[in-house]
């Protein structure tokens, strides 16, 4: 069911951006599987908008089902990137762990992109 919380739409839509970005739902390390946000266009917001929905429902326990790495990112956009402002220090040691190479790289360009100028 969907959450009750109209309000909290803007953010679901910005954290689905966000981990459309970081190819949330690729299977692969070089992020060409399907349903990895490598589309252009109308696929990308599909999936976007297909995101939002899930992350405004309500579910019993939602990252129990997640990957280690879809685990990750969804605590990165949510404890970081989803912020006015990226902190200027980041400790980011143990969050990568979980990543593949490829990802890694990813996340560190887009983390890099949100940093505050020095």
């Amino acid at each position: 069911p969907p959450h009750r919380n109209p309000s909290l739409a803007p953010l679901a839509a910005r954290a689905a951006a966000l981990l459309t970005e970081l190819h949330f739902w690729s299977r692969r390390d070089d992020g060409a599987a399907a349903g990895g946000g490598t589309e252009g266009g109308e696929g990308r917001r599909e999936e976007e908008e297909s995101l939002a929905a899930e992350l405004m429902a309500e579910h019993e326990d939602y990252c129990g089902a997640l990957s280690g790495g879809q685990r990750a990112k969804l605590e990165l956009v949510r404890s970081v990137l989803l912020r006015p402002v990226c902190p200027r220090l980041l400790l980011l040691d143990e969050f990568f762990a979980p990543l593949s190479a490829w990802s890694k790289a990813l996340v560190a360009g887009r983390v890099g992109a949100a940093r505050p100028p020095n």
